[in-house]
C-alpha cells in the first residue's frame, strides 16, 4: 500500500512538472507571436505611409515596388496568425491532456480535482456572451490587408502598362489582373512551407 501510495505521489510530481512545461511552452509560443504581430502591424504601416508619400511624388515604378512589397510582407502576415492558430491548438492539447492525466490520479487518490485550461465558465454578467476568437478575427483583418495592397500592386502595375502600352486598355487590364494573381500565388506558394511534424506525432504520454 505505501509503495503505491508512494509510486503515485511520484507519478503525480513528474506529469505536473510535464504539465508546467507545457504552460511555459504555451505562454512562450503566444509571446513570441505578439512580438512578431507588432513587427508586422508596424512595418505595414510604414510601408503605407511610404506608399502613400511615393504616389504623392509621382515615382512609379518605387511605388509599383513598395506595393509589391506590402502584398508579399501582408501574405506573411496572413499565413503567419493561421500558423500560430495551429501551433496554439496544438499547446492547448498538450496542456489538457496534462490536466487530464493529473486529475486522473488525483481521483486515484481520492483527492480534489483542480482545472484551469480544461474548463469555460459562462457568467450572466457579462453583456457581450459571444466568445469571439480573437485569432480567426485576426485572419480575417489579415485578409482585408492582402485585399488592400492588391488593389495598390493592381493600380501600380495597370499604370505602368499604360504607359508602356497606351492603346490597349481592356488587354492591360486582363494583363494586371494575371499579374497580381500571379505574384499573390506565388507569395503564398513560397511562404507557405509546412513545418514536418511526422516525428513529433504520437500519444503525449507513454505507460512503461
Amino acid at each position: 500500500m505505501s509503495k503505491e501510495k508512494n509510486k503515485n505521489n511520484d507519478d503525480f510530481e513528474l506529469c505536473f512538472k510535464f504539465y508546467e512545461k507545457a504552460i511555459e511552452g504555451r505562454n512562450f509560443h503566444y509571446q513570441n507571436y505578439n512580438t512578431w504581430a507588432h513587427y508586422y502591424a508596424i512595418f505595414t504601416g510604414a510601408l503605407f505611409i511610404a506608399y502613400y508619400t511615393i504616389t504623392d511624388n509621382a515615382c512609379q515604378f518605387l511605388s509599383a515596388f513598395i506595393s509589391i512589397v506590402g502584398l508579399i510582407t501582408s501574405i506573411c502576415w496572413h499565413l503567419t496568425v493561421k500558423g500560430h492558430y495551429h501551433w496554439m491548438l496544438s499547446w492547448i492539447k498538450i496542456v489538457h491532456a496534462y490536466e487530464e492525466e493529473l486529475a486522473k490520479i488525483a481521483r486515484n487518490k481520492k483527492k480534489k480535482e483542480y482545472r484551469v485550461y480544461s474548463v469555460y465558465l459562462k457568467s450572466s454578467e457579462n453583456v457581450y456572451r459571444e466568445n469571439i476568437s480573437t485569432q480567426k478575427l485576426t485572419s480575417i483583418f489579415t485578409i482585408f490587408i492582402e485585399f488592400a495592397w492588391s488593389v495598390f500592386v493592381f493600380r501600380e502595375v495597370y499604370y505602368i502598362l499604360q504607359r508602356l502600352r497606351p492603346l490597349c486598355n481592356i488587354e492591360n487590364n486582363v494583363l494586371t489582373i494575371i499579374i497580381v494573381i500571379l505574384l499573390y500565388v506565388i507569395g503564398t506558394l513560397l511562404f507557405s512551407r509546412k513545418t514536418d511534424t511526422n516525428e513529433m506525432n504520437g500519444a503525449i504520454y507513454k505507460n512503461a
